[in-house]
């Protein structure tokens, strides 16, 4: 799993406008201040529960790049290469990617349950913190299709044969590319009673037969467009705690390297 720095969620300019030199020079704290804001401090209790959370949105992204890539590899052969496979061969490689998905599919879950789990946890100090992380799913219609996300999971672990299927059709012009998709068949995932209403209705409007990997698609471009937002939205409620952590950071930093 990749670890995150002070890099990865904010630049002196994001955190203020002011020059940041000049924040750095007005700090008047001594080095045992300094030292117990930089390692004991409220601003570093709160970037690494945001660090974790955002090492538990890497591993989403991760799992959704294996699943992608082996429905990838299902499409860069033609339709000859999958007619000559075996029953069993062709099992296999359902059995792959519906793990694939599973994985995806429980990391997703993994990263709300993180979520809800920060939310709380600073709910009585920032009590902005949670109707503005809801608000803001409700603006962009993302609840539904997170638990879409989250209940495959559970649909995956109650069901040992989930409706997955191929549709392999060879064209007849060589100017045409052979007709290659996975899909997951709705009619038969309807059949399970352990959808919440809004996400059988959800799934009621999609296709026949649902690509699953591009309504996954779909759905990562907008989650990680929804946590760029709350990264800097979390920063910009924690804004005083942080910058005193960050700030004696590098100021300890800095006097370490004249020494």
């Amino acid at each position: 799993m990749t670890d995150y720095d002070l890099t990865d969620f904010f630049s002196p300019e994001e955190l203020d406008k002011r020059n940041f030199q000049d924040v750095l020079d007005a700090d008047e704290r001594t080095r045992e201040e300094l030292v117990e804001d930089s390692f004991d401090s409220k601003g570093l209790e709160v970037f690494n529960d945001i660090r974790a959370l955002y090492s538990t949105l890497n591993m989403v992204n991760t799992n959704f790049a294996l699943l992608t890539k082996k429905r990838d590899e299902f499409m860069s052969h033609d339709a000859l290469y999958w007619m000559k496979k075996s029953g069993d061969e062709m099992q296999k490689f359902f059995r792959e990617y519906m793990r694939l998905l599973h994985n995806y599919a429980a990391s997703v879950h993994t990263l709300i349950s993180h979520s809800y789990t920060f939310l709380d946890r600073y709910e009585d100090e920032k009590p902005n913190l949670k109707p503005e992380y809801f608000e803001e799913i409700g603006s962009r219609d993302l609840e539904t299709k997170v638990n879409l996300i989250k209940q495959i999971r559970h649909y995956t672990q109650k069901n040992w044969t989930p409706p997955l299927s191929a549709n392999i059709s060879p064209t007849m012009n060589e100017d045409e590319k052979d007709e290659l998709y996975l899909f997951l068949k709705r009619d038969e995932m309807l059949e399970w009673n352990g959808w919440d209403s809004d996400v059988r209705e959800f799934l009621k409007s999609l296709d026949e037969d649902i690509l699953i990997t591009e309504l996954a698609e779909e759905y990562q471009e907008e989650m990680n467009d929804f946590y760029d937002w709350f990264r800097m939205f979390t920063l910009s409620e924690f804004y005083d705690e942080i910058m005193e952590y960050v700030t004696a950071q590098i100021i300890l930093e800095d006097r370490h390297s004249h020494d």
